[in-house]
């Protein structure tokens, strides 16, 4: 319901506006009443109506006045003017303040009837179109939001590297991160609070950036339940001791167990792969429950793997065999492997898929079926072509589902952006492109069915709205489903 204010010295004008107008059926409530423009003027200021219904000649402040002086205060309040005398001078000074209506005194319902619906036309207008900025503006967040996780979950993959790409990336994205400046970075890791997580670590972030001169930072989500801040970080024992702090801070906010892995400082946003590679590494040791500092062995075996993994297998797999004292515990094995699966052999795998090898791993008592699994691990490690497949055939199971990139990402185990890219190399399209060609496809061939209605094949693919279906349809076939399917019937027909 829109506000009302009645300005007019007459009792009689006042109260018969106020009593005997329906205003619900207008959409209208009357919240206030008053007797003359200085009245109006308080009355306006306290109840900040929507619709100002005044007098024009009244004693002490008249109502042009009163408009003028609410103008002047920023109201955008729409005037509707009540007047017994038909002068230009009032009638010129009334548009100048936007008004909606000159009404002149005696007045019928009609004609109030039609200035107040032009009134609440102008108001639903309004609404209308403050409405479309919000979602423009949440849609402007949202997709630079999505672009800047993408952005940093590409830094810690090792895609971008180059110092110049980066700069131009992050300008226009508009974040002002030096590229060159020292970065530590902190992972924070909850598979079960992960949309709880996000809110409590950016402003944990912000207060820190405020209250430490020079730091600066960014929080994203490079995959699945996790979600990293990059830190400015010129004071490494000050950040290490502010970061634990803020993930005891985030742990009581999220009501729930969230890992904390930090790296060593590295030299600029190009580096940030390697610090990325070591707070997971450092969450993983966490997940295994093993301690932080590495054995003799497993040092070694992290020199090795830098060589290869199927030599490492290979290294690891001979001291098991020759046994004795120095040959490494079930331990220093399930160290290994912790390491291999977090290396940059295996740059897909999620801290959730580690949480599914690690479930894996523990239940194995052998040195030997640990090795044997973790070789099934690298020769069955998905090519770029046999990972588009699995992920198109999954698309091909939830045509009817929701597809995002994120999603389908999250399935396969990979993060949004590698994804993408593997659709690039492997198909030349997008992810989304190829999640609308198959929905296409399988459209055309529900379509061929006799009994087949087009919005039952609509919302089968995924589509509510019919008439946004046929466009797609028609951009993919050249015709309309309609047309589609009368061609099909005659096909059948002739043949």
């Amino acid at each position: 319901m829109y506000r009302l204010l009645i300005v007019d010295d007459e009792v009689n004008i006042r109260e018969g506006l106020r009593d005997f107008v329906p205003w619900g059926d207008f959409g209208i409530e009357v919240t206030g009443e008053a007797a003359d423009g200085e009245q109006g003027l308080a009355q306006a200021r306290a109840l900040a109506p929507d619709i100002i219904l005044t007098d024009i000649i009244m004693p002490g402040m008249n109502g042009l006045q009163m408009a003028m002086t609410l103008r002047a205060d920023g109201s955008d309040a729409c005037f509707l003017f009540l007047s017994a005398y038909d002068r230009i001078d009032y009638l010129k000074a009334a548009f100048k303040l936007s008004a909606v209506d000159y009404i002149l005194k005696p007045f019928t319902d009609e004609e109030l009837g039609a200035a107040l619906r032009r009134a609440v036309g102008i108001l639903n207008a309004r609404a209308a179109q403050a409405a479309e900025c919000r979602s423009l503006s949440w849609q402007k967040e949202s997709a630079l939001g999505s672009l800047c996780d993408l952005f940093f979950s590409d830094l810690c993959a090792g895609r971008l590297f180059d110092n110049a790409t980066i700069e131009a990336q992050l300008l226009l994205l508009e974040y002002p991160l030096a590229p060159r400046a020292p970065y530590l970075c902190a992972l924070f890791y909850a598979p079960y609070a992960h949309a709880r997580l996000r809110g409590p670590l950016e402003t944990g972030l912000a207060h820190l950036c405020v209250m430490h001169e020079g730091v600066d930072g960014v929080v994203f989500s490079p995959a699945a339940n996790e979600f990293c801040a990059l830190v400015t970080a010129r004071d490494t024992d000050l950040l290490r001791s502010q970061m634990c702090a803020l993930h005891a801070g985030i742990m009581d906010a999220a009501h729930c167990q969230v890992l904390l892995g930090l790296s060593d400082p590295v030299e600029g946003l190009g580096n940030v792969s390697a610090a990325y590679r070591e707070a997971r590494l450092a969450v993983g040791h966490e997940l295994f429950g093993a301690s932080s500092e590495e054995s003799a062995f497993s040092r070694g075996m992290v020199r090795v793997l830098e060589r290869g993994l199927c030599e490492a297998l290979s290294q690891v797999r001979a001291l098991v065999s020759m046994g004795g004292p120095t040959a490494p515990t079930l331990d220093d094995v399930r160290d290994f492997c912790l390491h291999a699966l977090l290396s940059p052999l295996f740059p897909q795998t999620t801290l959730d898929a580690l949480v599914r090898h690690m479930e894996a791993i523990r239940s194995m008592a052998h040195a030997a079926q640990l090795l044997s699994y973790m070789e099934a691990q690298s020769g069955g490690q998905d090519s770029t072509d046999t990972t588009v497949q699995r992920a198109c055939a999954y698309i091909k199971e939830h045509l009817a589902q929701e597809l995002t990139v994120q999603r389908i990402a999250e399935q396969m185990h990979f993060s949004p952006g590698h994804l993408s890219t593997l659709f690039k190399k492997e198909l030349g399209a997008t992810v989304g492109d190829t999640v609308t060609r198959l929905r296409m496809q399988e459209a055309g061939r529900q379509l061929q069915r006799k009994d087949a209605r087009v919005y039952q094949v609509a919302q089968a693919v995924g589509y509510r709205d019919t008439d946004y279906f046929a466009r797609l349809f028609r951009n993919a076939f050249g015709v309309t489903p309609t047309e589609f399917r009368a061609g099909e019937r005659a096909a059948h027909e002739e043949s």
